[in-house]
This record gives C-alpha cells, sequence and structure tokens, in this order.
C-alpha cells in the first residue's frame, strides 16, 4: 500500500485521529507551533453534537451547527486536512492505515470519541434511531415529518397510533431535551401544520431504566426536570428497560409494550476504539486506558483524549473523567501543554478535571443548571443554556443564524426548517449519454453480445476466446468458482446437467460433467469449495445437487442430493456480501416462500428455516440479516429479518405497481433497492430501503418498450439490466451480465480476466468467484 500523500519535512509528525471536540482543541492549540499536524476525519467538518437534537425538531438548519477544518486552518501551513477512516494502527510500525494510504506518525492522538451503545440488542441497534450525527439527526426529521404526513391518510386508529406515538429511550440530556422539543412541538406547532390530527392522539414517552432523570446531576435538578416534563404531557417511565422492539412495537422488562414506529435511542454510549490496540489497553465500556498525561498504556507516543480516553483520578473520578464537551477540550489543552513543554524540554502536568458544571433544557423558559458552588432551574437558566451553548459554536455566520432562529422561534412559536429532505440519487438514465472511458468499454460490449462471432477491438483488451455446444437446446444458470490458487472454472447449468470448465488465456476446457433433470431452468450458487444446483422441475437427480469443486482440476464429483423437504427449486441465492454458509432456494412451491439451508457440512446439508409467505416467491436478494423476497404474483417485495434463520421474521412489505415482481439487488451501500419487474415495456425502479418501514421510490428506468427488464446486477455506481426479447431467435439464447471485484475497467484490462464466453449463444464474462448470472438476456448498462 502506498503512503498517502502528505509533505515529509523536519517538523515531528503529530497526527490526530478524529475532528471533535477534543481533537479540533487539539489541533488549533497545535496550529502555527513547530509540529506538522495531520488531522483525519471522516467528515470535513466539525459537528456540535449538543444541538443535533434541535436539528432533529427541525429547530436549526444543519449547516448552522456545523463547521469545515479547511475554513478554520486556513492560516497555518503545518496543518493537514485528510478525509478518511483509519482501517487500523500498526503500533510497532508507527503507521495508520487508511483507504487511501499510509501515514506514518511519530505522535499519534486518538480522539474518536463515542458511538452510541445499544447494549448487544441487535433489534434495537438495527431498528432504533440514534443521534450521534447530523445526517442520523436530518434522518429522525424526516422520519418523524414523514410518519405525520402518514398519519393523515391512515384511516385505521390503531395504525394511526403508531405513526403517532414516538418513544424515547435513555433519561439523560439527549433525551430530555428531546423529549421537551416534540412536546413543544406537539403543543403549538402541528396544531397549525396539521388541524386534521387530533393531537390527543400523539404520546411522548420517555423510558429510563434507573430512578431518576440527568444521572449525574443534582437530584433538584432531577425531580425539576421530571416536573418540567410533566407539564408538557410527556409520560416518563422510570425503573424501566426497553428489551425489544420489531419496528412496530416496544417491549419492556416487566412485559408491557408501546405501539411506535419511532424509537430514539439516547440511553448511552461506548468508547469507539481503533483496530490494531493491545488488549490491555482496552478499559471500560470500550474506552482507551490512558495514565494522568494522556498516554494510552504500554504504548509509546500513543495519547488518546476525549470520550475514548479512560483516566483514573485518584478519588475525585475513580471511574474515569465523565464523557463531556468540557472535558474533551480540557484534555485537549493539557496535552497541547505538554508536547509543547516536552518539545522544550520541560516537565509535564498531570492532567486535573474542573468541573464547570452540567446543565440541561426541557424547553422554554425550562432547564436545570448544576455549577459546582450552586444549582439553579427555570426560565434563568434556560437563559444561562443558550448563552452557553451560542458562544461555544464555531464560525460568526453560525452563532448568528443559530440566535436569529432561536429569536425568531420565541417570537412566534413557530419553527421554519419543517421539510421532508431525502438524499436521492441522480436520474437513471442510458450510460450512453455520459461520455467516458467506461461508457465505450461497455457499448463495445453491447455491440459485442448483439453480434455473433464478433471480436473486441484490441485497445479493449477484451476477445471471444471459445464457444461451447453440448448439443442442448437450451443454457440457464450460470456461475464463477475461483479455486484457492486463483484459477478460474465457470458453471454452466445446460439442458441436462451441470457443465464444469477451465478458463485458460486462450481457451476453455471441459473438466466434467454432472448429469441432472432435464430442464429449462436450472440454477447454480457456489459457496466456499461446493456448487449447489436446483432445477424448476422432478426427475432423476432432483432436488438440490451438492458438487465437490475442490479437486478441480482433476475431478468434480456429485457429494449428494437433498430431497428432504423438497425436490424442485426455481432459484437459489446466497449472500454475496458474506461467507456465511447459508443458500437460499425460491420457486420449491407456490405458497411456501423460501427455504433457509445451513450448507455448512456440505455433505448434509440442513434445513433451517422457512420464510412462509403463503404466496410464490420467486427470487430473493439476502445482505446480511435482511432478506429481500420477490413475491411474483402479489407484486411485492417482502422485506424480512433473518438473523434467526429458524424463524424469518416479515419486517415490511411495499408493493410495485406495476404488476409481476421478479428480482431485486441492493446498491453497494444497501441503501437502495433496484427491482425489476415480469412485465414488457415497464420500468425497472429504484427504492430506498434505509428504513424498511419506510420504503419509497426514487428513479426508475425504461429499457426497450418490447422487452421486460428481468434481472439487475449492481455495481458501485452502475446496475447492469437483461432486458428479455420476446419474438427474436437472438433474444432467446442466454446470455449474462458483468460484476467484478471493484472497478470494472481495471478488470476488462486484465489479460488472465479478460473472458467473453459464447455457450451456443451464451456470453458469459466471468470475472470474480461471486459472479451473478443472468440467464435468457441481453445486457444493458445504466447509471444512477
Amino acid at each position: 500500500m502506498t503512503k498517502i500523500n502528505l509533505p515529509e519535512t523536519d517538523q515531528p509528525r503529530i497526527v490526530i485521529v478524529g475532528g471533535g471536540f477534543a481533537g479540533l482543541a487539539l489541533a488549533r492549540k497545535l496550529a502555527g507551533k513547530p509540529f506538522q499536524v495531520v488531522l483525519i476525519d471522516r467528515n470535513n467538518y466539525h459537528q456540535f453534537q449538543p444541538l443535533f437534537y434541535q436539528v432533529a425538531m427541525a429547530g436549526l438548519e444543519p449547516s448552522s451547527i456545523v463547521f469545515p477544518f479547511r475554513k478554520l486552518f486556513q492560516d497555518y501551513s503545518n496543518v493537514y486536512i485528510r478525509v478518511t477512516e483509519v482501517s487500523s494502527i500498526e503500533t510497532e510500525n508507527r503507521r495508520l492505515i487508511t483507504p487511501l494510504g499510509i501515514v506514518n506518525y511519530d505522535l499519534l492522538v486518538i480522539a474518536t470519541g463515542a458511538e452510541t451503545n445499544f447494549f448487544g440488542n441487535a433489534k434495537l441497534a438495527r431498528l432504533a434511531i440514534p443521534m450521534k450525527s447530523v445526517s442520523e439527526a436530518l434522518y429522525l426529521r424526516n422520519a418523524i415529518l414523514d410518519d405525520y404526513e402518514k398519519a393523515l391518510t391512515c384511516p385505521d386508529e390503531e395504525e394511526r397510533q403508531g405513526y403517532l406515538h414516538i418513544v424515547i429511550v435513555g433519561g439523560g440530556p439527549t433525551g430530555v431535551e428531546v423529549a421537551g422539543s416534540l412536546a413543544e412541538m406537539k403543543q403549538y406547532i402541528l396544531p397549525k401544520d396539521y388541524p386534521e390530527l387530533n393531537i390527543g392522539e400523539i404520546d411522548i414517552y420517555l423510558v429510563q431504566a434507573s430512578g431518576e432523570l440527568l444521572t449525574g446531576m443534582s437530584n433538584a435538578a432531577s425531580e425539576k426536570a421530571l416536573k418540567f416534563l410533566t407539564e408538557l404531557g410527556v409520560i416518563v417511565k422510570l425503573r424501566t428497560l426497553v428489551v425489544d422492539y420489531d419496528g412496530e412495537t416496544v417491549t419492556m422488562n416487566d412485559g408491557s409494550t408501546l405501539r411506535a414506529r419511532k424509537v430514539i435511542w439516547a440511553a448511552g454510549v461506548t468508547g469507539a476504539p481503533l483496530p490494531g490496540l493491545p488488549e490491555a489497553a482496552r478499559g471500560p465500556a470500550g474506552r482507551i486506558r490512558v495514565d494522568r498525561f494522556h498516554k494510552v498504556d504500554g504504548l509509546d507516543e500513543v495519547y488518546a483524549i476525549g470520550d475514548i480516553a479512560y483516566m483514573e483520578e485518584e478519588e475525585a473520578y475513580p471511574k474515569g473523567h465523565p464523557q463531556l464537551a468540557q472535558g474533551a477540550m480540557q484534555q485537549a489543552v493539557n496535552l497541547a501543554s505538554n508536547l509543547l513543554r516536552k518539545n522544550a524540554g520541560k516537565s509535564l502536568r498531570p492532567f486535573k478535571y474542573r468541573n464547570l458544571g452540567s446543565m440541561a433544557t426541557v424547553g422554554r423558559h425550562r432547564a436545570v443548571v448544576d455549577l459546582p458552588r450552586f444549582q439553579f432551574q427555570g426560565a434563568f437558566a434556560w437563559l444561562v443554556w443558550m448563552l452557553v451553548h451560542l458562544f461555544q459554536i464555531l464560525g460568526v455566520k453560525n452563532k448568528v443564524f443559530v440566535f436569529f432562529n432561536w429569536v425568531w422561534n420565541y417570537l412566534t412559536y413557530d419553527q421554519s426548517l419543517r421539510l421532508i429532505i431525502r438524499p436521492e440519487p441522480l436520474p437513471i438514465k442510458m450510460l450512453q449519454n455520459k461520455p467516458s472511458t467506461m461508457r465505450h468499454i461497455l457499448l463495445f460490449s453491447l455491440l459485442l453480445l448483439f453480434q455473433t462471432g464478433i471480436h473486441a477491438q484490441e485497445v479493449l483488451n477484451v476477445s471471444l476466446i471459445a464457444q461451447y455446444h453440448r448439443g442442448d437446446v437450451r443454457y440457464s444458470g450460470s456461475w464463477c468458482y475461483a479455486a484457492p490458487n486463483g484459477t478460474e472454472y465457470a458453471i454452466l447449468g445446460a439442458k441436462t446437467g451441470a457443465a464444469i470448465y477451465k478458463i485458460n488465456t486462450n481457451s476453455v476446457e471441459e473438466l466434467a460433467f454432472i448429469p441432472g433433470p432435464v430442464t429449462n431452468w436450472r440454477e447454480i450458487t457456489v459457496v466456499g469449495h461446493h456448487a449447489y444446483v436446483v432445477t424448476d422441475v422432478s426427475g432423476t437427480g432432483h432436488g438440490m445437487q451438492v458438487i465437490d469443486l475442490s479437486q478441480l482440476p482433476d475431478t468434480a464429483t456429485l457429494v449428494t442430493t437433498y430431497t428432504a423437504t423438497f425436490t424442485l427449486g426455481h432459484i437459489i441465492q446466497r449472500d454475496i456480501f458474506s461467507e456465511a454458509p447459508y443458500v437460499y432456494v425460491c420457486g420449491t412451491s407456490a405458497t411456501q416462500g423460501v427455504r433457509i439451508m445451513d450448507v455448512s457440512n456440505p455433505a448434509q446439508p440442513v434445513e433451517a428455516g422457512v420464510y412462509q409467505s403463503g404466496y410464490y416467491i420467486h427470487d430473493c436478494h439476502v445482505r446480511g440479516d435482511l432478506m429481500y423476497a420477490a413475491a411474483f404474483y402479489e407484486g411485492t417485495i417482502d422485506i424480512v429479518d433473518i438473523s434467526d434463520k429458524s424463524q424469518p421474521q416479515l419486517i415490511s412489505r411495499f408493493s410495485i405497481s406495476d404488476g409481476y415482481t421478479h428480482s431485486a439487488s441492493t446498491t453497494t451501500d444497501g441503501k437502495y433497492l433496484f427491482v425489476a419487474p415480469e412485465h414488457d415495456g415497464l420500468p425497472a425502479r429504484m427504492y430506498n430501503v434505509e428504513d424498511p418501514f419506510n420504503v419509497y421510490e426514487v428513479a426508475s428506468y425504461t429499457g426497450n418498450p418490447l422487452s421486460l427488464v428481468h434481472n439487475p446486477y449492481i455495481l458501485g455506481n452502475f446496475a447492469f439490466v437483461s432486458p428479455q426479447h420476446r419474438g427474436s431467435a437472438r433474444g432467446r439464447h442466454s446470455r449474462s451480465g458483468i460484476s467484478g471485484r471493484s472497478r470494472l475497467l481495471r478488470h476488462l484490462r486484465r489479460s488472465k480476466r479478460r473472458i467473453l464466453w459464447l455457450c451456443g449463444r451464451l456470453v458469459l464474462i466471468a470475472q470474480w468467484p461471486h459472479y451473478r448470472r443472468q440467464p435468457r438476456r441481453r445486457l444493458v448498462c445504466v447509471e444512477f
């Protein structure tokens, strides 16, 4: 891996990971000093976390509480900003591994802060809404406003309650402030914006595990906060734990339940340490153990400050300092001073935390403030809270905008930012409309698919290397298998069985043929070193064939044929994003949904579970704990939780207006689902599936009006779709799409991985072991 682009100087290089309160304060203190300072953060801006809740409640613009790093350090030539993430630390080599390259350091400061703590509950982690970034705050704002819009059109009272009720988990400052802000929105804003709604139906619940709110503040502050929230109509449930949430129902430890489609998680944080740190350096709650000089235990020239740092300070803080902004900035100031003192040969000063107090606001004229010597609550506390936070915001313009918004809201009892803003991709368009090298490569591939025996232009490094024809009149599924030594093999589903081929530089060599039922549809996938084959007919060799590929190129053998619970299958899939030992068989019957097969022991496949849909599932796309099942005749996509393979649970379902639903595929980041119909001339559609309970269409693509868009496959920013033509001899031939490990261009230029293989009229470009097949298609590429 190459080094990241940074100038080499005589100054010691201090690398700061994280641009939160601690990391940014340290970088500002060292700006202009005799160090080369490298600030690494996944964003190019600082976020003012205490006001995230006001963004979520439509009280502030997101831009008002963020500030770009580069603007802060415009006048300092010794500060360098790099927007990336740290994959791991190699402390023995004093370097960081990032996606951009290697970063060497002389001194390393870890200031990665904290992340949301779901206490090991996977369901809550997936379905609850945290608030640790501006983007999460915007997501929450969208979810709240969108659900109010849905409630207006929902005739069923019980379902409407799910849209209106909100549960907040965690009674710390964030939870209290969110609850108060929501209560004020309910009281002052919603009656004006949604006069059709019965505001009395809206319930706001605050669930706290302990017996008091604002743990860590004074009893007076806790009691007053509870009184303020009760006055605003918030239902506070103390000594209550949320133990489960399925997207619609919240279950508490006492067995009681609440109907709510939104759970806001503010129940705690945990450290976010970097991979590569020794186990001895890890402290409680994911934090990093440091001494009084901020040095990480057991490591030289590695420091940690802020929420990530766990420092025991004798009698005052034997369990570490509170994870607050003031403590983070104090640690940054002390470390900066010590680094300068060390550079000057002076003695170092141990850190001593100064408690400047804590505060929280509940709403207009309602706040609590604890100072070291006294406490106060009410309107004056509210005014103090606003002034303190206003002056901590970076940038004069931001201060002015925040102040103006606060004054406007105070005078008008209104918030002017109630906009549902969803990030949407560019409209889908034919790739041919975008001039680029990639366009020319894919255009040529298209021409090749339309022609017989045509050869690639030399500059494209694509060529026809072999033809295959067994005398069969039909070829369907195909897959690519890469052996541990790098040799690539193709598995082709023919009419009478599965053929295995070795891909040579200039030829294709048949190695084995596994007979199977005579069929027009044979589907294949590979897990590990075994191929799994299903057909949509019964007969000799029916069921799921398991083929051992580990002995290639010498032989491929049939290990077993599974027939215990099904004998036919139309589609067999796997999670191409992981190596999980499961395959998913669709089309085993008209009513039984999807069979989930555990193939950790290939010789004895075991049915781990069945998604019992009650109707025909034609195809499915699996990604982690989610399965997107295409209900063919229902015209829907079922989103299914498969974290427990023995008990798949339907999370939500959304309809495709165009009729039959054929298949689907997610984008690389998992945010969007590309859905293909089974109807001539109708478009493929793309949906935002970030929130399984709020799926909405963002774009569509219409292919040839005489064809149907059959199977999509997504790689990077491109979707490869296969329109199936009718009434064309060429269109009836089996053709496959393109896939690759990373950049398609790079793989097309690799000589040993350039494969264009005509099988009768089957065109196969085999690039990787997770190759996805597109039988009976021609290839079209669109960009989204």
